[in-house]
């Protein structure tokens, strides 16, 4: 919600003449909302892992988020 509102607020309000602090709590508030996402999906990729496994699991995850 917060990431949806941040690109929302960014895509309304943003021009070459805005105000610094218009797009900075634009920023933040998607700042905050891919911060959260980043975590929950992290925790769905690696649901069905083995323990054994986890650690390769998460470089996988890791490694697609970064080329992404």
């Amino acid at each position: 919600m917060l990431e949806a509102l941040g690109l929302l607020m960014f895509g309304l309000l943003a021009s070459s003449d805005s105000q610094w602090w218009v797009i900075g709590i634009a920023l933040f508030l998607y700042g905050m909302g891919v911060g959260f996402a980043t975590a929950r999906v992290t925790n769905v990729v690696l649901a069905n892992v083995r323990p054994q496994r986890a650690g390769q699991g998460s470089g996988i995850q890791g490694a697609e988020r970064s080329t992404s």
